[in-house]
Order: C-alpha cells, then structure tokens, then sequence
C-alpha cells in the first residue's frame, strides 16, 4: 500500500509542476512580446539610416530613439516578469539607460539632418574663389 500511495502523490506532483510550467511559458511567451517589438522598431530605425545614409538618417534616428523611450516607458509600467529581456538589471537602472539612449538618438535624429542642410546653405551663400592678400 505505501508504494499505491507514492504512485498517487507523485502523479498529483507531476500534474501540479506540468500545470505550473504551463502557466510559466505563457508568461514567458507574453515577456518576449515588449522586447521583439522594441527589437523590431530600433532595427527598423537602423535599417533607414544605413539605407538612406545622410538623406535618411535623421528619420531612422528618430524612430529607433522612439523606439527606445516607448521601452522605457513599458519597462517602467511592467512588473518584471512580464517584461521579459527588457528587464536585465534593477528597474530603475534599465529605465535610465534606455532613456538616456533614446533622447541622445532621438536628438541626433532630429540634429543632425539640420546641420547638413545649415552647412549646404552656408556654403552657397559665401564666395568662391576669393583670393587672400599676398602680405597676410
């Protein structure tokens, strides 16, 4: 009898660690859903600024710099098992750098194809071909 009783327990043990596990990569599954989309946006973003190099490269900026600060935020609103990879240290320290790497992108997307449009006006603008006195 002893063993009969053994056999029940662990089959009601397997049945609890099956069902638990189940449970576990259902939450699992839903964690990698943040991460793949954020993944997504950045390569995205990356993809347009290699592609299109200094035409495109504001557009791509901006969107994977958006694509960062949107992590931040799901970060910042999801508990931690439900925010899967995005979650790698403490969730303040995760916030912060995403943060900080999203605004520096997001300026540099923003920045950056002004220049190049203030440097090509400048340059039309001043004379060509002038010549410097011989004594200076």
């Amino acid at each position: 009898m002893p063993s009969r009783d053994r056999d029940r327990a662990t089959d009601a043990m397997v049945a609890r660690t099956s069902h638990a596990r189940a449970a576990g990569s259902q939450a699992s599954s839903a964690a990698l859903v943040p991460y793949l989309v954020v993944l997504v946006c950045v390569a995205a973003g990356i993809y347009i600024a290699w592609h299109e190099g200094s035409h495109g490269g504001g557009k791509g900026g901006v969107i994977a710099g958006v694509a960062l600060l949107v992590a931040a935020a799901v970060r910042l609103a999801l508990p931690t098992r439900l925010a899967g990879l995005l979650a790698v240290r403490h969730r303040a320290t995760d916030v912060v750098t995403l943060i900080v790497l999203g605004v520096s992108l997001l300026t540099a997307g923003l920045v950056l194809p002004g220049l190049r449009v203030a440097h090509r006006t400048r340059s039309a603008q001043s004379p060509r071909g002038r010549t410097v006195a011989a004594g200076r």
